[in-house]
């Protein structure tokens, strides 16, 4: 699907994850991806043990951004801001949390949780250099959270 859309620019979250996910792509059109920290899944603030992780996002994507504290609320508008300035014709592999930043500033809607994103489920958006604009969802599915 990816190849069709023929992307110019790759980038990923510097988590392993994204990366690995983007390797088959990135072969095929030979484009060494671009690491690109904006993008990374949601931080953990330091006060939460590793164990507590999936408890603390749980609780986090039942609220809006207005509800969070400024670090979060930084790390979307950072998020949301890197994204705006990209490239057009760019593949971005990224994390469930990012995604619906994304799919939220590209709708209006300011719920942490606004999307289900399946795995390797790819939503396109556009911008105009200053905002998101949707052009299509992508499947939706169940996810684990940890």
């Amino acid at each position: 699907r990816l190849l069709a859309t023929k992307p110019a620019v790759i980038a990923t979250s510097p988590l392993r994850r994204a990366a690995e996910t983007a390797a088959p792509l990135s072969r095929l059109i030979g484009l060494a991806p671009i690491i690109t920290p904006p993008v990374s899944e949601i931080p953990t603030p330091a006060h939460i043990a590793h164990e507590d992780r999936g408890n603390w996002l749980r609780s986090v994507m039942a609220q809006s951004w207005d509800q969070l504290d400024p670090f979060l609320r930084q790390w979307r508008q950072d998020a949301i801001a890197c994204l705006a300035a990209m490239p057009s014709d760019t593949a971005v592999f990224s994390h469930y949390v990012l995604i619906n930043v994304a799919v939220g500033a590209a709708i209006g809607d300011d719920r942490v949780h606004c999307f289900a994103p399946a795995h390797a489920s790819v939503t396109i958006l556009e911008t105009n250099g200053n905002g998101l604009t949707l052009l299509e969802l992508g499947a939706t599915g169940q996810s684990a959270i940890r």
